[in-house]
């Protein structure tokens, strides 16, 4: 009798579409956020306030989504590993269901204190305390959305976590270099103008979004 050879597991083979389908929504979250910015240019530089209020909705959505398919939330690990074992129908729903309720207090964490923090920072760069408070408030809250929010989903609250982030010393992963090429667009879009103008806010926006 001939023994039969046992065959290699197939993980690579099941792991390889998640990781097309996480590379490919990766892509098309870049090109929903360049086509926002390029579809509203016009109106950010006319009315800034309103341009930014009527395209907040869309951030977030579009912000939530990648989040949810696209980053590992915090302290996942552990439950990474239990979901590949599980049947490819639950694989997904758990999947989801388990990053619905971290997206949604990371969206409120970053939309309310990463607001806040943001607005303070850039009264400091120089953007005016008594005027022009809508397009502070409302640039803040869009680089928020875009620079915060996902760092505060693939890290929590961990202490050590943030100040390797804000030292720059954490190693490279989708939403810490995202979060620096959103910085680093908005700090060179503001460095010509100055901040508290409209056209200030505007290039702010364009950099944080390209």
């Amino acid at each position: 009798m001939i023994p039969q050879i046992p065959k290699a597991p197939n993980s690579h083979r099941q792991d390889s579409a998640p990781n097309t389908a996480t590379f490919l929504a990766s892509h098309l979250h870049s090109g929903v956020l360049a086509g926002v910015s390029y579809a509203c240019f016009q109106s950010l530089v006319d009315d800034p306030p309103s341009a930014l209020l009527s395209t907040l909705p869309l951030l977030a959505f579009t912000q939530i989504t990648y989040v949810l398919f696209c980053l590992e939330p915090s302290g996942s690990g552990s439950k990474g590993k239990r979901l590949r074992a599980s049947k490819k129908g639950e694989n997904t729903t758990v999947g989801i269901s388990s990053r619905v309720l971290p997206a949604f207090l990371s969206l409120l964490l970053a939309s309310t204190i990463g607001t806040v923090i943001l607005y303070i920072c850039m009264v400091l760069f120089g953007a005016p305390v008594t005027s022009h408070f809508p397009h502070t408030a409302l640039c803040a809250l869009h680089v928020a959305l875009l620079v915060p929010f996902p760092l505060i989903y693939t890290n929590g609250v961990d202490g050590e976590r943030w100040r390797d982030i804000v030292s720059v010393s954490m190693p490279m992963d989708g939403a810490f270099g995202g979060a620096i090429g959103a910085l680093l667009g908005a700090w060179l879009g503001a460095v010509p103008i100055p901040l508290g103008s409209s056209p200030g806010v505007f290039c702010v926006v364009e950099g944080n979004y390209f």
